[in-house]
């Protein structure tokens, strides 16, 4: 399972993809798969154009779609976990420092 403060996530770079009324379409430009995202995927995506840490993108999710931590955390991690399993991210884990 991810470790949302101890993970950042970027977009894997043989993956195209458009946006369609909020909606995107992927393309893995290897194995040929596409794979459709709904606006919350859409939004996690588009933030993944760089490399940024999990918890930032928790945030965002809450803060835009105004839900519990617990179930924007859960549904975060399953589809990073998807976007991983299928080779769409790469995840770079680090360390907390303590202050």
């Amino acid at each position: 399972m991810i470790d949302l403060p101890c993970s950042s996530f970027a977009r894997a770079t043989n993956v195209t993809w458009r946006t369609f009324d909020g909606n995107s379409i992927l393309l893995h430009l290897e194995s040929g798969v596409y794979y459709t995202l709904n606006p919350a995927g859409t939004l996690i995506w588009e933030l993944l154009d760089r490399r940024i840490a999990g918890q930032d993108l928790l945030t965002v999710l809450r803060d835009r779609y105004s839900v519990e931590e617990e179930e924007a955390r859960r549904d975060l991690v399953d589809l990073l976990e998807e976007f991983a399993r299928e080779g769409l991210i790469s995840i770079h884990e680090h360390e907390i420092k303590n202050r």
